[in-house]
């Protein structure tokens, strides 16, 4: 029997490359990369469509093609490839051996409900409270990442959107964090690289042996400091 705490978890990458053609050129051209875990399905529920392929690569090319697909799995044996249509990145898998679940690496969902753009981004503010680390993990879920704000005018943005929102959050997790503690913060996307802009409220950050994850604080004017990680806030997701 199998159990969780000796089963060695892998996973590799996949990518698949679709493409619009017409009879003269290809018109368009795009990459998706997905992880593969293997011993893994995504369990039933009614966000789930379980349909015949014919590999791997197609069940990952039929979760494409779904607009609300984030994870999928297929079944070896059977050939079955489960689609979950809940857009959660996060679907819940069990273990089975002779599965393999099939994981975007990036998702854009196609409608974002109570999101703001600016850019190329949609943000999504969310004010029910969470840990840095569960604001993380939720926004990942969601499809997304916690927000990453790289210019002044994105930086404005935000902030003028929180006024307005006026919701009595204390503050607002971002996506950056210092876990070197030495003062110098990070994006999750782009570790040991430095923040092309900064937002800081004066003396801040102050605390870099404690204070470890980027908050935009209410009594600064949202402007950014350094926070507990375990403080629960509400938080900004970014797709």
């Amino acid at each position: 029997m199998i159990t969780e705490s000796v089963r060695f978890r892998v996973y590799v990458v996949m990518t698949v490359v679709t493409f619009c053609s017409s009879s003269s050129h290809v018109s368009e051209l795009t990459e998706i990369v997905f992880k593969v875990h293997g011993d893994e399905i995504v369990l039933s529920s009614h966000y789930t469509e379980d349909v015949y392929s014919e590999s791997l690569s197609m069940c990952a090319l039929m979760c494409l093609l779904q607009k609300k697909c984030c994870v999928a799995s297929f079944s070896d044996e059977t050939s079955i490839c489960r689609l979950d249509k809940s857009e959660n990145c996060c679907a819940v898998t069990n273990i089975v051996v002779g599965s393999r679940a099939l994981k975007r690496n990036k998702y854009f969902p196609p409608v974002c409900i109570e999101c703001v753009s600016f850019g190329m981004s949609l943000y999504k503010i969310i004010e029910i409270t969470a840990t840095w680390s569960e604001a993380m993990n939720n926004c990942i879920c969601f499809g997304g990442s916690l927000a990453e704000i790289e210019t002044e005018a994105e930086s404005g943005f935000i902030t003028n959107e929180i006024f307005t929102r006026n919701t009595g959050a204390v503050g607002y997790w971002l996506g950056g964090y210092n876990f070197k503690n030495d003062s110098d913060f990070e994006w999750i996307s782009k570790p040991n690289e430095r923040m092309p802009y900064t937002n800081y409220a004066p003396n801040e950050p102050n605390q870099p042996a404690s204070k470890n994850c980027l908050m935009a604080f209410k009594d600064f004017n949202f402007e950014w400091v350094d926070g507990y990680c375990h403080f629960k806030g509400a938080y900004i997701c970014e797709f």
